[in-house]
């Protein structure tokens, strides 16, 4: 992945919360060495056209100049280096950046949970919701109690599966496990209610690790009506710092930002997790 072109974009409404998403997307940066774009969108509702016209040009000022104030300190922190570029777009933000992400080529957006920006008041939250559900390319949500440490590693992802293409989904996750020589916990969780499907590990493993040419894969299944309480336990068991899933898998990930107050959110408030699009047949 070092040797292609791999486009970053990472959303920030300057809030501290922002910020952290934002370092964490850094870190990881070192690693995939892609090209970093600094993005902040401008909502501004209720406004008549010619006062909103008025006030474009100055609050998109403004704007770049605190991403230029942003990127200063980022450097002072030894997180940013070379190159970024630097983006402000006017619109709903989840809107603003899928389009954006459309039309600049982007690989991966990495943003929080929430925000607390000038304008708009909840650039993350409900919007990182939306942007699952819009944007066609990868999106690492860094949830806001997740502890950023200063040695940066992923050694342990779970991959949450549903089997129907696991071959396919296992190979493009490995090409981003390999980079961390992680080790990838292929999960399946089955209803307790309904059919059962004999699932051979054995026999899955080797399988898997000869597609994918990666070697450091296990497979775990297992019955619960609780998928949430099933990848939680395990994940707490194995010492899990990124879960991933792809994007069909909608009933999970629209769960998670239902309402703050559901028991699942409550888990993974502490870890991140990696929402891929759906492969195209």
């Amino acid at each position: 992945m070092s040797n292609l072109s791999f486009n970053i974009l990472l959303p920030t409404d300057f809030s501290d919360l922002s910020l952290k998403a934002l370092k964490y997307g850094l870190k990881l940066n070192k690693k995939i060495n892609g090209d970093i774009t600094l993005f902040h969108a401008l909502h501004l509702p209720g406004l008549t056209d010619n006062v909103k016209k008025k006030l474009e040009d100055l609050l998109k000022k403004e704007s770049l100049e605190e991403l230029e104030i942003l990127e200063k300190k980022l450097r002072v922190e030894k997180l940013l280096i070379g190159e970024v570029k630097k983006a402000v777009e006017f619109g709903v933000p989840s809107k603003a950046i899928s389009d954006y992400a459309k039309k600049n080529d982007i690989d991966l957006i990495v943003m929080g949970t929430k925000g607390a920006g000038k304008i708009s008041k909840t650039l993350f939250g409900s919007n990182t919701a939306h942007l699952l559900e819009k944007a066609n390319t990868s999106v690492c949500v860094v949830p806001e109690k997740y502890q950023i440490k200063d040695r940066f590693v992923i050694k342990h992802m779970v991959y949450a599966s549903d089997l129907v293409d696991i071959v396919n989904e296992t190979t493009l996750i490995a090409a981003f496990a390999r980079m961390f020589d992680a080790t990838i916990h292929v999960v399946h969780v089955m209803p307790e209610t309904g059919k059962i499907i004999p699932i051979k590990p054995e026999k899955i493993v080797p399988d898997l690790q000869k597609k994918s040419k990666y070697d450091k894969i296990t497979f775990y299944a297992a019955t619960n009506n609780n998928f949430h309480e099933e990848i939680k336990n395990y994940a707490q068991k194995h010492k899990v710092d990124l879960i991933a899933l792809y994007m069909h898998k909608r009933s999970f990930w629209q769960s998670l930002f239902q309402t703050s107050h559901s028991k699942e959110l409550s888990y993974y408030t502490d870890i991140p997790l990696m929402v891929l699009p759906k492969m195209k047949k």
